[in-house]
């Protein structure tokens, strides 16, 4: 019996690994966590996004939690998240949306953040990630 699951579990490890190609999916990444206030306080249910500047980035994005906290995460081949950020300059944005909540849904939701922070363009929020450490940012929204 001990035979038979052994054999069962390569089996299975080899359908795995050749479904894969046996590497891991996406650019290598590096974790990065952090947090949203404003006037010290959490900013929850935010949008934050990552716009690389340079060439060596890809766009990663976050939501807040109640705590204002976020995990980043990107898109692979447009269909599987991967945890962390590609090694690059960001510019950042951070949006929070009015949820709809009875209103109708055919107007675009109001953002709650001053505009500067809605677009690269006007954003004065910038990252630099390496793949060496996990890294901790802190974004303070001012107005």
């Amino acid at each position: 019996m001990q035979r038979e699951s052994a054999l069962l579990l390569i089996a299975a490890s080899m359908l795995v690994a050749s479904c894969t190609g046996g590497e891991a999916v996406g650019p290598p990444t590096t974790i990065v966590t952090g947090a949203v206030t404003r006037q010290g306080m959490p900013v929850s249910d935010a949008i934050v996004s990552f716009e690389p500047v340079d060439e060596q980035g890809q766009h990663a994005q976050a939501f807040t939690d109640d705590d204002g906290r976020f995990d980043v995460s990107i898109y692979v081949n447009n269909k599987t998240i991967k945890r962390g950020m590609a090694p690059g300059h960001y510019r950042v944005t951070v949006r929070q949306v009015e949820s709809p909540s009875g209103k109708s849904t055919l107007s675009p939701p109001k953002n709650l953040l001053p505009e500067k922070y809605a677009s690269p363009a006007t954003s004065e929020l910038e990252a630099t990630i390496d793949l060496q450490n996990p890294t901790e940012l802190t974004f303070e929204i001012d107005g």
